[in-house]
């Protein structure tokens, strides 16, 4: 089997809770360890570091996250609801984030 199933092994699962308002995966793949999130803009946009461009990956800005917000304000307004993704390098050991 190709593709990202058959070559990363997930390790954990975070299943979308109210409170956490997205859900998230950690696969392995080797000695790489990648945490993929994927649910509500605002609690995604409010966890990002860095912001993907069609010039790479930069440092996320204030003007990035008002854009943003904007924009996704903008969909709501007209009655859509999106869903925002986050990847996230793990350095180092891996550890479950504490529930609540």
């Amino acid at each position: 089997m190709g593709g990202v199933r058959g070559e990363w092994e997930r390790v954990d699962e975070i299943a979308f809770t109210s409170e956490r308002k997205m859900m998230s995966t950690v696969n392995r793949k080797e000695n790489r360890l990648v945490l993929y999130s994927k649910g509500a803009p605002e609690t995604i946009l409010a966890k990002c570091t860095h912001i993907a461009t069609g010039e790479g990956i930069r440092k996320l800005t204030d003007t990035d996250k008002e854009r943003i917000e904007a924009q996704v304000s903008g969909y709501a307004g007209r009655g859509m609801r999106l869903i925002a993704f986050e990847k996230k390098d793990i350095e180092g050991e891996y550890k479950r984030e504490k529930r609540t």
